[in-house]
């Protein structure tokens, strides 16, 4: 009986730290998550802001005297 009773800890034991560890991966993965995101808003901002400098700089004429 006691090494059953110690089996079904052991199996406890495991299962607790199963579980916590896979909350962890859940948490690290939902940050990952974020952060893609804020790099996808950030990826965006910034091919929107390399448009407008290449609209503003089209309006400049450069000559080359000879």
């Amino acid at each position: 009986m006691e090494e059953v009773a110690a089996s079904i800890a052991d199996v406890s034991d495991i299962s607790h730290r199963t579980s916590n560890e896979a909350e962890l991966m859940a948490t690290g993965t939902a940050e990952q998550l974020v952060s893609a995101e804020k790099i996808q808003i950030s990826a965006k901002e910034l091919r929107d802001m390399s448009q407008q400098l290449q609209n503003d700089l089209s309006k400049f004429v450069l000559c080359n005297d000879v």
